[in-house]
């Protein structure tokens, strides 16, 4: 198997890249599931409120159209007697748009959640490139959407043939059926029809849907380096960040070397460790750490200690203790504060504190 190439995508996307392509738009949705949850909508709408509907538009023609008692609207009156006409099929229809809204709606927010992007609104002027133009026509996703297109001629249609064609000897019965037994059938034989299509397109808009998640995620596939640089990004260049600890390390230990003068005693092991404690209870409550250090730096904390004389303690085991489990800043463990107690009285003692 040849080893693959940093410049082939094959990694999957990040989170980052993913947000970004979400910020600009670029989601992944099937056309074919929305228009045909819209479709279906509409359907059950028409077939839930077709008689209201229906008896709204009859009132509103026999009441507009009944020029034997009102005359026809002269030129000044037509624009408002089609303003009110529009209003009235407004009054009628508006089940029909509500519930095709909310639908179109939901099947969006199922698909993508709640989104808005100002970027997708943006001119993109690569589009008016016209070899990329040329080029995208011959893309995966147009054979795609050729297909999509056949299926749906080469299958819908028969379907709807052999569906309407098994309701053609209910025709003939309508002969002396009144008008509106006979539009009450012939949207019974269209409700069933579109019911079967819409049953079939709903299984290729699921498929599409699924292919659009595939084919959204394998576009916005990135290389390994494209991975390498966007962690990088995020961690920070390696040395600005090595520049940074160093820059807090020095300050660290700059406030650590100042704090040391102020300290009560310095314990030491005597020569590699050396730990400088204070007791404040108006800072904290049992003694902490002020300073500590190793080699170098407890030799500087040592030599601070002597040129402000700041008691030099020695006790090994403590001070590797004292090293080992607390950072500066931290109060003395329990278990040690007896042996501290010790020493700072011992100190106190010696200085005349106590």
């Amino acid at each position: 198997m040849p080893p693959e190439s940093d410049g082939e995508k094959t990694e999957e996307p990040t989170p980052k890249k993913l947000q970004k392509a979400r910020e600009e738009g670029n989601v992944a949705k099937s056309k074919d599931l929305s228009d045909t949850a819209v479709l279906l909508a509409g359907i059950v709408a028409l077939y839930m409120f077709g008689g209201y509907m229906l008896a709204g538009f009859t009132d509103m023609m026999t009441a507009r159209l009944n020029f034997s008692e009102t005359p026809f609207p002269t030129i000044n009156e037509i624009v408002p007697f089609l303003v009110q006409a529009l209003k009235e099929m407004a009054r009628i229809l508006w089940p029909l748009f509500l519930v095709i809204t909310l639908v179109a709606l939901g099947v969006n927010l199922a698909q993508i959640g709640l989104l808005w992007s100002s970027k997708a609104f943006a001119p993109k002027f690569d589009k008016l490139n016209p070899i990329k133009g040329i080029m995208q026509k011959f893309s995966m996703k147009n054979l795609v959407e050729l297909i999509k297109t056949l299926l749906k001629v080469f299958v819908l249609g028969p379907v709807a043939y052999y569906v309407a064609k098994a309701e053609i000897d209910v025709i003939p019965g309508l002969l002396n059926a009144t008008p509106m037994q006979t539009l009450e059938v012939m949207a019974w034989i269209v409700f069933k029809v579109w019911i079967i299509i819409i049953i079939i397109m709903f299984i290729v808009s699921m498929i599409d849907f699924v292919y659009q998640k595939y084919q959204h995620n394998e576009q916005l596939k990135m290389t390994k380096q494209e991975v390498k640089e966007e962690h990088k990004q995020q961690e920070g260049n390696p040395e600005v960040k090595q520049k940074i600890r160093a820059m807090q390390r020095e300050m660290v230990m700059k406030r650590m070397m100042q704090d040391v003068p102020k300290s009560d005693v310095v314990i030491t092991n005597p020569i590699f460790l050396a730990i400088a404690l204070k007791y404040d209870t108006t800072e904290k409550s049992a003694p902490y750490i002020v300073a500590k250090g190793q080699e170098l730096i407890a030799k500087r904390i040592r030599d601070i200690a002597i040129e402000n004389n700041v008691p030099i303690f020695q006790d090994p085991m403590l001070a590797r203790q004292l090293y080992d489990s607390l950072e500066v800043g931290d109060e003395i463990s329990h278990e040690l504060y007896q042996a501290v107690a010790e020493i700072l009285g011992e100190i106190y003692r010696q200085k005349g504190k106590m």
